[in-house]
């Protein structure tokens, strides 16, 4: 999946041009939480953790995301608003990076991506960027207890220390001597389809991250073809978030989520 500043730049754009505009500097943060939220589990040395945030990318995904929506829009529809997103980015783009990275390095994969979608859209090298600008410093008590509630209600997940892997995720993600924290989600899902996985780390396995080149690269799990750009795929990402949001902008509703997987964009099993 994409990291932290893929996911923020992507809600941007969909916040743009849906007209979610956030003048307000606490919304704006909070919708950004909602943006890089499911990915805090990723940042820990628990390995209970990370075992976590593999099973809400892939399982009872719209359960999970249709409940929290029902206990959270009313008050922070922002943070929704940017779950969403997260979905969508999530679920369109995660085929591309999963099939490029097959022996090869995935979390040295997704930082790169992250560099270049940072030196394209804010003109700047990723070193330059303060992720604590860009999110909260504490998380809204409602989010917490909701999402507590939830993780309870759908995981059956109890008492998770949201606030300590959210300052974890803030004092480790992307400093100069601590660069790529995170974990790599899909080992366990790798171990299912490949065998012999080893972690080539040269800068030639990484020098077309967005495939610039239009090399084919095919769907994991279905076999789907494509030559498709990284940047095709954020851009239909983008399109999907404006879409799935349009109504409930305009009405003031939930959005409309159903139940898919984070990782393949088909139908969790589960």
């Amino acid at each position: 999946m994409p990291d932290i500043w893929t996911h923020i730049i992507h809600g941007s754009k969909v916040g743009r041009e849906s007209g979610l505009l956030f003048d307000d500097e606490i919304r704006r943060k909070t919708f950004n939480l909602g943006n890089i939220f499911m990915n805090i589990f990723f940042y820990s040395d628990d390995e209970e953790f990370q075992e976590f945030g593999r099973i809400v990318h892939t399982r009872k995904c719209g359960s999970f995301l249709n409940y929290l929506s029902y206990e959270i829009f009313k008050t922070y529809p922002e943070f929704i608003y940017g779950m969403v997103c997260h979905h969508w980015l999530d679920r369109l783009t995660y085929p591309y990076i999963f099939d490029k990275t097959v022996n090869k390095n995935r979390k040295k994969f997704e930082e790169k991506i992250d560099e270049k979608m940072v030196e394209m859209y804010f003109n700047k090298q990723i070193q330059e960027m303060d992720l604590k600008k860009f999110l909260p410093e504490l998380i809204p008590d409602v989010i917490l207890d909701k999402t507590n509630e939830s993780f309870n209600n759908i995981y059956l997940k109890k008492d998770i220390n949201i606030t300590g892997l959210y300052e974890n995720m803030l004092n480790n993600y992307m400093t100069l001597e601590n660069k790529g924290h995170k974990r790599d989600i899909l080992k366990g899902f790798r171990k299912v389809f490949f065998t012999g996985i080893s972690e080539l780390k040269t800068e030639e396995d990484f020098y077309d991250v967005l495939n610039l080149k239009n090399q084919r690269w095919n769907h994991p799990i279905m076999g789907w073809t494509y030559k498709k750009t990284f940047l095709d795929i954020y851009e239909e990402s983008v399109n999907e978030a404006i879409n799935s949001l349009s109504d409930s902008i305009k009405r003031s509703i939930q959005p409309t989520i159903y139940n898919i997987s984070y990782f393949t964009n088909l139908a969790c099993t589960n």
